[in-house]
């Protein structure tokens, strides 16, 4: 995925390849608790008539490896 600034404003190359204007970046901090984070996106995924979005998760330090189900989640948030 490229990902650079263009008049001021970030973009992104989606799943079709092509280069769109991003309008909204959500941000969901996990910690330990993957369950919760999946319930998190499985809410966001279906939000396809919205703004053009991008999804940031971050770990805060997490001792407990995130499970492959919570990774695969990176194919729906290009």
């Amino acid at each position: 995925m490229s990902s650079y600034i263009q008049s001021g404003m970030p973009t992104v190359e989606s799943a079709f390849g092509d280069e769109s204007l991003l309008e909204l970046s959500i941000v969901v901090a996990a910690y330990n608790d993957w369950l919760a984070l999946e319930s998190c996106l499985g809410s966001i995924a279906p939000q396809a008539n919205g703004p053009r979005f991008e999804v940031v998760v971050i770990d805060d330090g997490s001792d407990i490896t995130a499970p492959e189900r919570i990774r695969q989640w990176a194919r729906h948030f290009p």
